[in-house]
């Protein structure tokens, strides 16, 4: 018979994946905050919205989805989609937002990964850059 305190190999083996998916995770913390870093440099010449989400808990799949719509509206707004008139213009816009939206939900998906390991980051908002 086994003890109360006795654990069943699948249960250490459980408990040892997790405690290496939480290390993998705070060993790529230095460089999602490399990268966080490398996207906040000043943009000279590339026009840059801030999106902030401080109001919102990302671990939290509706919250997720008005930051999404946020991104959106950043990306739209930063790429002039809505002012382009020659289809030169709306291509251009077009390989701009694609571009911006890539970046912007490629930190998104690293904000929510840091949330849902509950490690608050101290930089609040996600930067969108234009061509």
């Amino acid at each position: 018979m086994s003890s109360p305190h006795t654990k069943t190999p699948q249960s250490q083996n459980d408990k040892m994946h997790n405690s290496i998916s939480k290390l993998l995770m705070v060993a790529a913390l230095p460089a999602a905050l490399l990268s966080q870093s490398a996207i906040a440099a000043p943009y000279d010449s590339a026009p840059t919205i801030k999106v902030y989400y401080q109001d919102l808990n990302l671990a939290n799949k509706r919250d997720q989805i008005k930051l999404a719509r946020r991104i959106n509206s950043a990306v739209k707004k930063v790429c002039n989609g809505n002012q382009a008139r020659t289809l030169s213009d709306r291509n251009f816009a077009r390989q701009c937002q694609t571009k911006a939206m890539k970046k912007a939900y490629r930190q998104m998906e690293q904000l929510v990964a840091h949330h849902k390991m509950q490690i608050k980051l101290a930089n609040n908002r996600i930067f969108i850059v234009g061509n």
